[in-house]
């Protein structure tokens, strides 16, 4: 960021030095006397040529770096976007992932708890037809007495 307000920067102060050339290119259009000779008129036109060509170029060299940023940039946010997007998909496969096996152990829990309530009454019945065969016995044997 601190580059970028550099070139910022750079890019004011060449525009600002770009506007002052023009500046004194107007000027010495306005200062010339008109009464100067042929060859110096066409030397001085020569020079203005010259002048306003290279602030051409230098415009053209400007706009390019400024478009030359200006993609950087927004390649640099694409990426940045293309990333935030990456990290929240794999903390949302996560999620759903540690979802899942929260659900499988809370299922495999109860099924657990399932079999063992099964297991409790299953004892409990037994037990039961115990009692009463005991109980069967010894009215028998009370009824054989």
């Amino acid at each position: 960021v601190q580059q970028q307000q550099q070139q910022q920067k750079q890019g004011e102060d060449e525009t600002q030095q770009q506007r002052k050339q023009r500046q004194d290119v107007v000027q010495q259009q306005q200062q010339q006397p008109a009464q100067l000779d042929p060859q110096q008129q066409l030397t001085q036109e020569r020079q203005l040529r010259q002048q306003q060509s290279l602030l051409r170029q230098q415009q053209q060299a400007q706009e390019w770096k400024q478009q030359q940023q200006a993609a950087w940039l927004r390649q640099r946010e694409q990426r940045q976007q293309q990333e935030k997007e990456a990290q929240e998909a794999e903390q949302r496969q996560a999620l759903e992932q540690q979802q899942r096996v929260q659900q499988q152990q809370q299922q495999q829990g109860q099924q657990a708890q399932s079999v063992r309530d099964a297991d409790v009454e299953a004892r409990r019945q037994e037990e039961d037809a115990q009692k009463d065969r005991v109980q069967q016995q010894q009215q028998q044997e009370q009824q054989a007495q």
